[in-house]
């Protein structure tokens, strides 16, 4: 379990035996941290779960995390389902250290859904103009994809974007820039 601080990685310490949280102290996760893992096991970090704070600095904390794994790694971290101002050591704080565990274990999703999520505040989605615009920056980042990672963000744009936006339409900017060569 990723986390921001000492207290969270209590919270989460506390949440399962099982469970072996990485204060990182503060969001700036680096390359470098996750090359230490990977130096001690080199599945570690495609088994990780995202647990930083559900705030501005901690989903952002997200997408870097995101940007920084391996297209194998892509498809197997995951991001906790924290509700929106908590954090880990606030839930434990509050007595809810059953509801942390399911957060963190049973509710915790692909990490391009929480990355599509934070991407997506960006843009005004009531719009067709906004969403299409939002969809096609999250395209051209996941370009490079696997494509069981390319499927998991197919679906969760075409949910997030239903309002606005047809399915035919999320799967041809999708395809779109994955037929595109190069870096994004």
């Amino acid at each position: 379990m990723l986390v921001e601080g000492a207290l969270d990685a209590e919270a989460v310490r506390r949440a399962g035996n099982d469970l072996v949280p990485l204060g990182l102290c503060g969001t700036a996760i680096t390359a470098g941290h996750l090359q230490q893992l990977r130096d001690i096991d080199s599945a570690a970090v495609g088994r990780l779960i995202s647990a930083t704070d559900a705030d501005t600095a901690g989903q952002g904390a997200v997408c870097r995390l995101w940007n920084l794994l391996t297209t194998e790694e892509t498809a197997t971290v995951r991001a906790a389902a924290l509700e929106p101002g908590t954090d880990p050591a606030d839930l434990v704080r509050a007595g809810r250290r059953t509801q942390l565990r399911g957060a963190l274990v049973n509710d915790a999703r692909p990490i391009i859904q929480a990355a599509i999520d934070v991407t997506l505040t960006g843009y005004d989605l009531e719009h067709v103009e906004g969403a299409l615009a939002g969809l096609r920056h999250i395209a051209a980042a996941i370009r490079g994809a696997s494509p069981a990672v390319l499927a998991q963000a197919t679906g969760h744009l075409t949910k997030r974007l239903a309002d606005t936006t047809d399915y035919d339409v999320v799967v041809a900017e999708i395809v779109d820039a994955a037929a595109v060569r190069g870096p994004a």
